[in-house]
Formats: structure tokens, sequence, C-alpha cells
């Protein structure tokens, strides 16, 4: 009798029971806490099993838990089926190092409700893509839009600026910078399309542009219904209008011609003010500046030409 009674003092120094809570380590266990363990240099030490020991566990009960020495992970029992929760199993956490065993029908990346889905580097705004159908994605691409919708940026700044236009594309460094800016009304410089680096830069409020190539487009203002396509294609254009170029320089000095059409390398490359000529050819209509109502087809056709014909 000595000897049992020795041991329950034994246990009840040890571990305190206090009403329904178990305290080892202490006298005074949480009131929140069926068990409170307090150690300074000690551990809890859960049960260890492989894979194959675990798989084995006959109905399992919901929320055991215990360590897998094949996986080196801990993993509990959902009620339907085992689950690895370390940081870098394949459980619902998604790992610095990559995850395994993921379904490509229920594992993803993303949100389940009505907000966009953002990315940061270095803390700064590096990728969006909203439930109003604006992706943005690279350094500062799109950091200014508040209310405008249906956008696609790609590239380092792109379309900054633009706060509340939309249907706007701007693939390239710095593409539609400045598209919106000070635009006071919903039509001016939607629908432009800038792809290419620094393709559009300065547009403000042109529309229906659509510039292709390296700096196409790349002084525009206020110019609309523009169509650069190839380096520097309508390089300096500023307030001219309803121009199509096609081909490296094509249109590279207008300014403010309108209604000119420009396919070849060079073509109508000097012209500023002219206004409905027509150049096919390499370098057709070269040094035309003011002339109008012109047709060159052919290489170097009216190169040196400057006035009506």
């Amino acid at each position: 009798m000595k000897k049992i009674h020795l041991l329950m003092v034994f246990i009840a120094i040890s571990i305190n029971i206090h009403a329904q809570n178990v305290g080892i380590g202490t006298n005074t266990p949480s009131a929140s806490a069926a068990l409170e363990i307090k150690a300074n240099n000690k551990g809890l030490l859960i049960p260890r099993t492989s894979t194959a020991s675990r798989n084995a566990i006959a109905n399992p009960a919901k929320g055991l838990m215990l360590y897998d020495t094949t996986t080196s992970s801990f993993w509990f029992h959902n009620g339907n089926a085992w689950t690895n929760i370390s940081a870098g199993g394949a459980g619902s956490a998604w790992s610095l190092t990559g995850n395994t065993g993921t379904n490509i029908a229920t594992n993803f990346i993303g949100t389940t409700n009505n907000q966009p889905l953002t990315f940061r580097v270095n803390n700064t705004s590096a990728g969006y893509l909203g439930t109003n159908g604006n992706v943005f994605w690279g350094m500062g691409t799109g950091t200014g839009i508040s209310t405008g919708f249906s956008n696609v940026a790609i590239g380092f700044n792109a379309l900054k600026i633009n706060t509340n236009l939309s249907n706007l594309v701007a693939i390239g460094d710095s593409a539609l910078y400045n598209n919106g800016l000070g635009a006071t009304q919903n039509l001016e410089a939607t629908a432009n399309t800038g792809i290419g680096s620094k393709s559009l830069y300065a547009n403000t409020k042109g529309f229906y542009n659509t510039g292709v190539g390296f700096q196409s487009l790349y002084r525009n203002t206020t110019g609309s219904y523009n169509t650069a396509i190839g380096t520097f294609a309508l390089n300096a254009n500023t307030t001219g209008g309803f121009n199509t170029a096609t081909g490296v320089k094509a249109l590279f000095g207008n300014t403010e011609g309108v209604w000119n059409t420009a396919n070849g390398y060079a073509a109508l490359d000097s012209n500023k003010t002219g206004t409905d000529n027509t150049a096919l050819g390499y370098a057709a209509l070269f040094f035309n500046q003011t002339g109008i109502n012109n047709t060159g087809v052919g290489s170097h056709t009216l190169f040196f030409n400057n006035g009506n014909n």
C-alpha cells in the first residue's frame, strides 16, 4: 500500500490535475487547455512511423496527428484522408522549392472571392490580374489605373500613368507610358495599342492608334487613327492622324501630316505636314515634307520631291 500511495503522490506532484486541466511542468495550466506542457529545454515528441505504417492505421480518427519518418514531415487525418502539414510538404501551403502531388483541377495560386491577384518584387507592384479585365505584368506596369478596365500592359513601366481609360494594350518597356495624362473625357486616349519599347510613349489624348515596333509613334500626343508598324515608324508624329506607316522609319519625321500612306523602309521619311501622300517602296518620297497629293511607287521614287505631283 505504501508503494501505491507514494506513486500516487509522485503523479500528483509531477502532473497537476486541476479540474479538467492537466499541467506537466506547471501547477497552473491554462483554463483553455486540456493539457499544458511547460519546459525550457525539452520538446514534445509525438508518435513516429513510416508512410506504410501510417497508411495501415485502421479507421484513423479525424485530427489524428503523427510524424512520418519516410517523408520527414508531420501529417494529420482530416476525416477523409491523410494531409501533409509540413511547410515543405505537398499540403495546402506552396513551398519555396516547389510542390509535388498537385492536381490541376483543385490546386491553384489565386483567390476564391471577387478580388484581384497581385504580385510584388521588393514590395513594389510587379503583376496584377484583375476581375475587371486588367492584366499587368512587369515593374511599374499599370500602377496608375483606378477605374480603367480591359487593359493589358506587359513590360517595365508600360501604361504607367493611365488612370481611368480602357481597352488599351501596351507591350514593351514604357509603351503607352504617358497615355491618358491630362485626359478629361473617357473617349480620349482609348483603344490604343502599343507593342514595342516606348511605342506610343508620349501619347496623352490620341485614340485608335496602333504602334508596333521600337519607338513607333513615340512622340504622338493627340494624333488619332494612326497605324505604325516598324522600328521608328511615325516616330515624330504628334498631332497627325489617319496615317499608315509600314516599314522601318516609314513616315519617320511626320508631325502633323494626315491621310498619308507609306510602305517600305524610310518611305516618306522626311514628311512633316504633307497630306494625302502615298509612297510605296524603299525611300519613296523620302524628302517630301509639305507636298500633298503625291504618289510614288518604287524604290527611291520621287526621292527629292517636296511639291505637288
